[in-house]
């Protein structure tokens, strides 16, 4: 009969196992188990308002409770007409009938609230649909951040990097789209399940930006030192380049001619020389960069400079020395006019020399200025010779 010696080893580590097992189920039960109970309770909340927005109703609840609200600006709306007056009351109970009306919905999450818009649920026109769609410039670039709303709702969406978006939305519904700098449009879903949305610049608004902000501001509101000139001041003056239009006409602005050839320029200075590597103004010709001597006086409506500091906090470092903006004409309401104007100049010298051609009076000439210079003569001709070459 075979004798097996059993190890006192192993029922010592069986009942050590035992006992290890035994108290986690003890710290399951005692410590975690309630506290996870707990977390699921919703935090009582203490709230007062009056004619509030839902902002204002949100930053109450944060200031009286440990529940911190993230949402979307868009998805809020400015109307001040939520008046609460609840004690120790749970956070789901105050924001339940509030968000329902706005077509809202929330999420909690440990102490964060995530305000979100409410998915839309059948109704009595049919099931709401998934449209997705890119939104573009007119060159074709997308637009990036673009806001996408439904119309008459808070349901919205933005535009990704690439200009693309999705928004669950009603079968009979309309999307507005807009972006800063562009115009907004408004375009209905109807059976389309994608959409391409071209966005126009609003180039009347941000002309409104330039303008406002110098061109179109009235005078006496004025704080920098700006002259302007109209079309009318510089009528009838017999010049061909723009630059000798402006001289006299302006005070503190120089004009420059090196030359008096016909046709050309000439170059302008505000205020002196400001450095000795010139001091050229910024010249723009309706917004863009250009050249007074390749003008069309003709075409002239205004030329403002703007002569003082202030031009560089709008132009920039090229705004130095100065800025010229030149406004040219554009048409005009009524009958169709044609005008012409026509300058024709001629050119000769002040003085005319007239040169020596005879080759004896060349010969005297010359001698006498040798013999003032030497006390010598210079003539070695024999006077026949000199008879000779004074009969040609």
């Amino acid at each position: 009969m075979l004798n097996v010696r059993k190890n006192p080893s192993c029922y010592l580590n069986n009942g050590r196992k035992k006992r290890l097992f035994h108290f986690l189920i003890y710290i399951l039960i005692t410590f975690i188990a309630p506290n996870a109970i707990y977390s699921q309770q919703p935090a009582n909340v203490s709230v007062s308002v009056k004619n509030a927005s839902l902002r204002q109703l949100f930053d109450e609840i944060e200031k009286n409770s440990v529940y911190k609200f993230s949402y979307r600006d868009i998805l809020l709306d400015n109307k001040k007409d939520i008046t609460i007056n609840a004690s120790n009351t749970p956070v789901e109970t105050i924001l339940n009938g509030i968000l329902h009306k706005r077509n809202l919905q929330y999420k909690v999450v440990g102490n964060s609230i995530m305000i979100t818009a409410e998915e839309l649920q059948n109704n009595k026109e049919g099931s709401s649909r998934k449209i997705t769609g890119v939104v573009v410039d007119q060159a074709g670039i997308p637009v990036i951040g673009a806001n996408i709303v439904e119309k008459g709702s808070n349901n919205g969406t933005i535009t990704d990097i690439d200009g693309n978006f999705n928004i669950n939305v009603h079968p009979d519904a309309v999307l507005s789209v807009s972006y800063i700098g562009y115009i907004s449009k408004e375009t209905p879903v109807g059976k389309s399940s994608s959409l391409n949305i071209t966005l126009n610049e609003d180039s009347k608004r941000l002309e409104e930006i330039v303008v406002v902000g110098y061109g179109t501001q009235k005078k006496i509101n004025l704080t920098g030192a700006v002259s302007q000139v109209s079309s009318k001041d510089l009528e009838n003056r017999p010049v061909n380049t723009v630059a000798q239009m402006l001289q006299g006409t302006m005070p503190n602005v120089k004009v420059n001619v090196t030359s008096g050839a016909p046709g050309q320029g000439g170059s302008v200075s505000i205020r002196g020389t400001g450095s000795i590597n010139g001091s050229s103004p910024l010249v723009l010709v309706d917004g863009i960069p250009g050249d007074l001597n390749r003008l069309n006086p003709a075409d002239i409506e205004t030329i403002s400079v703007l002569k003082d500091a202030a031009s560089a906090a709008i132009y920039g470092a090229r705004g130095a020395f100065g800025v010229v903006l030149v406004t040219t004409k554009s048409a005009k309401a009524g009958k169709t006019k044609v005008s012409y104007d026509g300058y024709v100049a001629f050119s000769e010298p002040t003085i005319s020399t007239d040169y020596l051609t005879s080759g004896y009076d060349y010969l005297m000439l010359n001698d006498v200025a040798f013999k003032n210079a030497t006390g010598k003569t210079y003539l070695v001709y024999t006077d026949s010779y000199m008879e000779e070459l004074y009969a040609l």
